[in-house]
């Protein structure tokens, strides 16, 4: 199993009370929910991928985690219904896992051969070929200027809507291509361009910031008082929300990262804000 980003942290944060319950809002490979649960903790976990629910459930149901699939967003609904209110402590984790980077869902820029989907969930109407295929030159700006504040992001969508034009943009050796075409980069200030596109295109496919302010809203809703919401982010629109939640609710507010040799790679990019009721 891979580890998560800032686990020990993270558990350091949430303070594991044997008996308590705890939210796992982001179940991915399991990582946070096997950790509280092994220190005594009551966890009620969720995914919006069904891939990650259907792998994880044997082992949650050996740890006595009870599993669901659903969307962050609807955390108050899903809380209640399986009877979590008044919780210890409630996590986010923002980023995506290792098993959809690796997998064929076009998650990631290196894998080629991948079809441009970047759906977590089935439910969702809309895939990455969607955008790129039908979005007019301005809607794909604006996704990628939301997404990837990426100063090459006009290039990038005059050179998406010229290869449109001729042939499909169907994979992800397809948009890289057309990326490369655009900015004229290569190398690593390539791939660092490559890594916001896709960023932008999967915070755009999921609707990742307008459930992030529903999931912090109705997770606020299933605390305790004096208790705790952890989140690990991995870009500035999501940190944005973060702190104006922060704000508008008057909470506590402790940001860790990780930096130099003690990070590893995926840690450099993560940070955990520390929410506390006062």
């Amino acid at each position: 199993m891979h580890t998560p980003v800032l686990l020990q942290e993270t558990i350091d944060a949430l303070v594991i009370k044997p008996g308590r319950k705890y939210i796992d809002c982001t179940f991915g490979s399991g990582g946070h929910s096997f950790e509280i649960a092994r220190l005594g903790g009551d966890v009620l976990a969720l995914d919006y991928d069904k891939t990650a629910v259907e792998k994880g459930k044997a082992e949650a149901k050996r740890r006595n985690i009870l599993l669901v699939y659903g969307n962050y967003a609807n955390i108050e609904k899903i809380a209640k219904v399986n009877n979590y209110i008044a919780c210890a402590g409630i996590l986010f984790d923002l980023g995506l896992s290792m098993e959809q980077l690796e997998g064929d869902r076009g998650f990631s820029y290196k894998k080629e051969d991948a079809f441009l989907d970047m759906r977590l969930s089935e439910e969702i109407d809309i895939t990455a070929y969607d955008i790129v295929k039908s979005y007019s030159e301005n809607e794909l700006y604006e996704a990628l200027v939301k997404g990837a504040e990426e100063l090459n992001s006009w290039a990038i969508v005059q050179s998406i809507v010229r290869a449109r034009r001729i042939n499909p943009i169907k994979t992800v050796g397809d948009l890289n291509r057309i990326v490369k075409n655009g900015t004229s980069l290569s190398g690593q200030r390539l791939e660092k361009v490559l890594r916001k596109v896709y960023q932008a295109l999967f915070i755009c496919v999921n609707n990742e910031f307008e459930n992030l302010k529903n999931g912090l809203n109705g997770a606020f809703k299933c605390l305790g008082s004096r208790e705790i919401i952890a989140v690990i982010s991995f870009h500035s629109g999501q940190e944005r929300i973060i702190k104006r939640f922060a704000k508008d609710k008057r909470l506590k507010m402790k940001v860790i990262r990780k930096k130099g040799d003690e990070a590893r790679k995926f840690e450099r990019s993560a940070t955990l804000r520390i929410l506390k009721k006062i």
